[in-house]
């Protein structure tokens, strides 16, 4: 489903497969190659303005062209596969 142009949240797969299979990138095919803001807040479950928050502190990958974030799906997918520090089980 798909509001506003953007697709409905995913599940947190990580690029993991889960059970059924489906990795993050199978997750997000219906989003385009590159994404604003507005549709990390979808992917993630989190605000617009808390992703404009991570985008400017650098903890989430993307750059701005023309005065607005554009994040390539394809770094997100590798950003949110990357074991980091402090990151991962719970």
């Amino acid at each position: 489903m798909m509001t506003a142009g953007v697709p409905a949240p995913v599940a947190e797969s990580n690029g993991i497969p889960t059970p059924g299979g489906v990795t993050m990138a199978d997750e997000l095919q219906d989003y385009p190659d590159v994404l604003t803001p507005a549709h990390l807040a979808a992917i993630l479950h989190t605000s617009e303005p808390q992703i404009i928050r991570l985008l400017n502190k650098g903890e989430l990958p993307g750059r701005k062209v023309g005065g607005r974030w554009k994040i390539l799906k394809s770094r997100l997918i590798e950003f949110l596969s990357e074991d980091r520090p402090g990151q991962g089980e719970e």
